[in-house]
């Protein structure tokens, strides 16, 4: 009877094994990557590099500048799901990018996640970016993809951007019509030429939001929830005849 009860336990730390690598393989988090065309930096949700535990958030500060000849980097975030308010967003914002160099460079970050699962059907992705761009010749590109394969850094989906600026303040809003199919991810890159000494910050949110249609159906449906409520309440207080 022991050895048979000793089986099951054994049969059973093997299912649960199995079902914990299944979840992990079907929902990796999200993933942010920073290159200059030579050196590659990844970093995963709650993985190396990633100085913030909170699931949802990847916050990267490398000491020193980072592994980037040439090139400073403070602070980037990374921000999605559970932990973004909005459901279909994802949020990419660098502190401080630098470049100390006399000659030309270019350096890309990148920000993924997949596993979206609303909203569906007929809406519109949009991205929203704000920042500022030092440097004579300087220039920095956004885009965004939606990708119905659910491939992490995806780009064979919808499409938005480029959106390109030179040195100055910036800001921006572009949006295009999208029919995600769950599950679905979503890419953020952006991709900033130095032509010699600069330095950039910026914010940039990707959003899968409802047609305009889609959310005057989701209001009216909310009023009409609210009012036979109203209703229920105004009949149950109201004294029987």
């Amino acid at each position: 009877m022991a050895k048979s009860s000793s089986s099951w336990i054994r049969i059973l730390a093997i299912l649960a094994l199995t079902l914990a690598i299944w979840v992990s393989a079907a929902h990796a988090g999200a993933q942010f990557k920073i290159s200059d065309g030579v050196t590659t930096v990844t970093v995963l949700d709650n993985g190396p590099g990633d100085s913030d535990p909170t699931v949802g958030v990847i916050l990267y500060a490398p000491g020193g500048g980072g592994p980037f000849p040439g090139l400073l980097v403070t602070v980037d975030t990374g921000i999605s799901k559970p932990v973004h308010p909005f459901p279909g967003t994802i949020d990419l914002n660098a502190i401080e990018v630098t470049s100390t160099s006399a000659g030309a460079q270019n350096f890309i970050l990148r920000l993924s996640d997949t596993d979206f699962s609303f909203p569906q059907g007929a809406t519109h992705l949009v991205m929203s970016l704000g920042g500022t761009l030092t440097g004579s010749g300087n220039t920095i590109s956004f885009d965004g993809y939606e990708d119905n394969t659910n491939t992490i850094f995806g780009t064979s989906g919808l499409h938005v951007g480029p959106a390109t600026f030179g040195p100055g303040a910036f800001s921006g809003l572009l949006l295009a019509g999208s029919f995600p199919v769950a599950p679905y991810s979503l890419t953020e890159i952006v991709s900033i030429h130095f032509a010699g000494p600069g330095v950039t910050s910026f914010d940039t949110e990707l959003r899968v939001v409802p047609e305009p249609a889609t959310l005057t159906l989701l209001g009216l449906g909310v009023l009409g929830l609210a009012a036979c409520a109203w209703r229920r309440r105004k009949e149950e207080a109201s004294p029987t005849r």
